[in-house]
């Protein structure tokens, strides 16, 4: 069961039992099947870990390790032989993400008053898919 669903349900008293042998299928639309999707999200979720609009209110605070770990990701991926595998994929997805992370913060220290804009247009799903 979801998370969030069973908390609303409980405050509305509720009672929410856990069963672990149930298993729930719930459509899924095929674009969210797909490795864009997800580096896409990837981005979007390194905007909102480092502050999303609150980032507007400082100077761009990246932690010189994220630099690194991302410039160490871009040139491995660079250099994989195996670019179908699962390995490879989170690190793309870790780069993605921390390329959220640092457009964030630098989008934030540069354009502080289209910060809120920028953030919005780049936190809204398009037709329902990241």
């Amino acid at each position: 069961m979801d998370f969030e669903f069973g908390i609303r349900c409980q405050s509305f008293g509720v009672r929410v039992v856990y069963e672990p042998a149930v298993v729930v299928s719930a459509p899924i639309d095929p674009a969210c099947l797909t490795p864009r999707y997800f580096l896409r999200w990837a981005f979007k979720a390194g905007i909102a870990r480092t502050g999303g609009i609150e980032a507007a209110r400082q100077r761009p605070r990246v932690p010189p390790w994220m630099y690194r770990r991302f410039m160490e990701d871009a040139i491995a991926l660079a250099f994989k032989p195996l670019p179908g595998t699962a390995e490879v994929f989170a690190q793309r997805m870790r780069k993605w993400r921390d390329m959220g992370a640092i457009a964030n913060a630098w989008h934030a220290w540069l354009m502080p008053r289209g910060h809120a804009v920028w953030v919005q247009r780049q936190s809204q799903k398009k037709n329902n898919v990241y």
